[in-house]
């Protein structure tokens, strides 16, 4: 068979097979909200085909799935490829979901003796679009194309989104403040993701209300710059690990962030979203993913930005110096919603 075709299933295939997948191997090597965004294929899989479930990921993120009830077992992607490639043969999974598609996972997928789906990562038009700003987005979701791929195994969305799954023993230990409080996320992988320090400072400032600043170990001095001054604002920025942040997340009456990996864990946790969206755009594909489940959330761009997006992923500074697709932010409204919500 050749490989470019291994992926097609027969129209026939679930239907006649039904007992045919036993054990499937999911893929996603990163990151935090790439592999968050899993969650609902992880979900749908194990609970539609009941087959034994098994997760690989880099080491770097391999927490962040771990307390997922529907995965069975949990692998990392580790330098010692053959060791790996030689355990992941023994397993004789029947079906390999690969939610990555880059060379590293087609390379996996090539070596592994089993059917295999992959998704459409529309990158041909997001490439188009970001370089002539021409064929408009579909706006379809990331989660919505994995399905898409998942239905010749007869697998289909539960419409119930994200899901993020806590340390049930640290959930247990942390007392949640009785007092009302909002979270802000400081970082993103991008710094053209990034909220810039005075548009956080003009909403700590006239919201008024106790907030905490969420982040990494290289968002700690962000954190202190804006919390300076300020009591009613907490930097734990890089004091807490994903699932600590989680928690305190989980906690929070709302997540004001840009296009982050905090966002997707906030929707995991069912906690309303507010996003500011710098040089990427939701028609990507990535924003929050609450599926069937109704949650206040609000999306902010500036419009009309000829430079924008000026990547698919992010870059690490404003490729024109200005920065405008988030120091343009209409920061008055954002705050005056964001009151209306906080009052509802």
């Amino acid at each position: 068979m050749k490989r470019g075709r291994r992926n097609v299933f027969p129209s026939y295939f679930y239907k006649t097979n039904s007992f045919a997948i036993k054990k499937i191997l999911v893929i996603r090597f990163s990151s935090i909200g790439d592999i968050i965004l899993t969650s609902p294929v992880i979900r749908a899989l194990k609970k539609q085909l009941a087959a034994e479930l098994h997760f690989l990921c880099k080491s770097t993120f391999s927490s962040l799935m771990k307390y997922d009830p529907h995965i069975d077992r949990h692998w990392i992607y580790s330098e010692n490829k053959a060791s790996l490639l030689k355990q992941l043969k023994n397993e004789n999974f029947d079906l390999v979901v690969d939610l990555q598609k880059n060379f590293l996972s087609r390379k996996l997928v090539g070596q592994l003796s089993a059917k295999y789906v992959s998704f459409d990562k529309t990158n041909i038009n997001k490439w188009l679009h970001v370089n002539f700003k021409y064929p408009p987005l579909k706006n379809r979701h990331i989660v919505d194309r994995y399905f898409d791929a998942l239905a010749h195994v007869g697998v289909t969305n539960d419409g119930l989104g994200l899901a993020f799954y806590l340390n049930p023993a640290e959930e247990k230990k942390s007392v949640p403040p009785a007092s009302f409080y909002l979270c802000i996320a400081l970082g993103a992988a991008h710094a053209t993701k990034q909220i810039p320090d005075s548009i956080i400072m003009q909403m700590c400032d006239q919201l008024q209300t106790k907030i905490f600043l969420l982040g990494g170990a290289q968002d700690f001095e962000k954190g202190e710059r804006i919390a300076k001054g300020r009591p009613m604002v907490n930097n734990l920025a890089g004091k807490l690990s994903f699932h600590e942040s989680a928690i305190k997340l989980k906690g929070a009456k709302l997540l004001i962030t840009g296009d982050t990996g905090l966002m997707h864990m906030a929707v995991g946790l069912s906690v309303p979203t507010v996003v500011l969206w710098g040089n990427t755009v939701p028609e990507f594909g990535m924003s929050p993913y609450y599926g069937n489940r109704e949650r206040y959330t609000k999306s902010y761009q500036v419009k009309n930005l000829a430079c924008r997006p000026c990547s698919k992923l992010g870059k690490p500074k404003c490729p024109k110096g200005h920065f405008d697709c988030m120091k343009k932010q209409d920061t008055d409204l954002i705050i005056e919603q964001i009151r209306s919500f906080i009052e509802d």
